[in-house]
């Protein structure tokens, strides 16, 4: 959801200071919380380190904790206290050696790491304020989420090594009863925008800043990058941000697509801001598909996002079988066709592309893929029959899918740099809607595959925006 779209979803309470989540920040419960004691013989006080901490999702796709400055403290007591911080690789690791200050003989010492959702490029809070600045020294920053992870000890090594990975929230108080765990749903968010931001900077060529994330339990879901701002003359315009937010409220930093789709916003920014553009939709509740036509502006921001989203899932190898969006991993379900959404099988009654962002996700996503699942598709009947026992979708028909026009541009396909930065920052005098989109795209390829881009513009009904 853009800038001015952050009001739109339900139940959204119009206060300017968030009331503060309290997370704690004990150690994490079962098997990632526990502390191991070694005893030390005071001629040899040097101990080698390795650490290893990653997020796998429920799908089991690998997200490292990486980033040369990630902030990591390892603790280790034994005559006296000390820290010190380390960085993990690309590669979510460090190796290293340490040498504990241990006096007189048989000393004991604990070790226990310490992680902290701060990072180059991500700063993750566990609440929010309009007040609340990024801070230079994070450790002093009440609101960073700090994870303690227990180290195993054998002889003069230690090993800090731990897959964050838990397909459930819940577990169970000393008395039974079960009580919502957020810890893994934190990590795992903290470790996806980390890729994201990684993919964005290396595969895209963005130069990705850092990026406030504020997670709590307030039901809305927006990113903002621009703010309005009112002149000694009483005239308001909108100026940059200088701390772009996204906002995860609810169960959304459970949801892929969601967190996707909000760093998607991101990045949207900063493409138009290479071309000091703002990037201000127009308010509005939204989805796909809606009963009646978006502003283009809208539908285009929104669709964008949406497309940005499906395509990391399918790079990053954690999207699911389509029609299913995507698996939620609060509940370990799946997400079946929530209100007819899906991008890859993207179905409406409605037939314009330029004012719909379900159809402007789907164009984009489509010319990505190889798949031809136009009309002829088997998995449409499929489909028409699952979502037809719904009384809103009486009547669908193949028609709801696409036109007659077929998508298949299988060797033919636009690379998703393209599709996500080059078609995007350079759209022309219409570049607030999918047809500057559109005439970017026809600028810079040609042939066989640009003939193959039309034909598939036309299938999600955008014919219109050929001429």
């Amino acid at each position: 959801m853009s800038e001015s779209n952050k009001g739109n979803r339900k139940n959204k309470k119009n206060s300017d200071v968030v009331p503060k989540t309290p997370i704690e920040t004990k150690s994490i419960k079962e098997s990632i919380s526990h502390r191991n004691s070694l005893k030390r013989n005071n001629n040899n006080n040097k101990l080698s380190v390795k650490v290893d901490l990653s997020f796998i999702d429920p799908a089991h796709v690998e997200f490292p904790l990486n980033g040369m400055k990630c902030i990591l403290k390892l603790h280790y007591s034994g005559g006296s206290d000390s820290s010190f911080p380390i960085s993990l690789n690309e590669n979510g690791k460090y190796v290293g050696i340490i040498t504990p200050d241990i006096k007189g003989r048989n000393r004991i010492i604990n070790v226990i790491l310490e992680a902290y959702t701060v990072c180059d490029d991500i700063y993750m809070v566990s609440s929010y304020s309009e007040e609340h600045t990024m801070k230079s020294n994070p450790e002093k920053d009440e609101d960073i989420i700090v994870y303690k992870v227990g180290c195993k000890m054998e002889r003069n090594s230690i090993e800090c090594i731990h897959n964050f990975y838990r397909l459930f929230t819940t577990t169970k108080d000393m008395l039974g009863k079960e009580v919502e765990d957020k810890d893994n749903g934190y990590i795992g968010a903290f470790a996806m925008l980390i890729k994201a931001a990684s993919f964005a900077r290396l595969q895209l060529g963005v130069a990705v800043g850092k990026l406030k994330v504020a997670i709590y339990d307030e039901d809305e879901i927006y990113t903002s990058t621009v703010e309005e701002v009112t002149g000694e003359d009483g005239t308001k315009t909108f100026e940059y941000m200088k701390e772009p937010v996204m906002v995860l409220g609810g169960d959304t930093h459970w949801e892929p697509f969601a967190l996707y789709h909000e760093y998607g916003h991101y990045i949207q920014h900063l493409l138009l801001r290479r071309i000091d553009i703002k990037n201000v939709a127009p308010e509005g509740s939204h989805f796909p598909c809606d009963a009646t036509p978006q502003n283009p502006t809208l539908a285009f921001y929104e669709g964008y996002a949406n497309a940005f989203s499906r395509i990391l899932l399918k790079e990053f190898g954690h999207q699911y079988i389509d029609p299913y969006v995507e698996i939620t991993w609060k509940s370990g379900s799946y997400k079946s066709l929530e209100n007819g959404f899906s991008i890859e099988y993207f179905f409406c009654d409605k037939d314009k592309m330029l004012t719909d962002e379900g159809r402007i996700a789907a164009m984009i996503y489509d010319l990505y893929d190889s798949e031809d699942d136009s009309q002829q598709h088997k998995e449409i009947p499929n489909i028409i029959e699952f979502v037809g026992m719904d009384e809103k979708y009486h009547g669908i028909d193949k028609s709801w899918f696409g036109t007659l026009q077929k998508d298949n541009n299988q060797g033919l396909e636009i690379p998703f740099r393209q599709l996500l930065v080059d078609f995007t920052s350079d759209r022309g005098e219409d570049y607030n809607s999918v047809k500057g989109y559109i005439n970017a795209m026809r600028k810079k390829i040609s042939g066989d595959q640009l003939e193959k881009a039309l034909d598939i513009i036309r299938y999600n009904y955008g014919s219109d925006l050929l001429q």
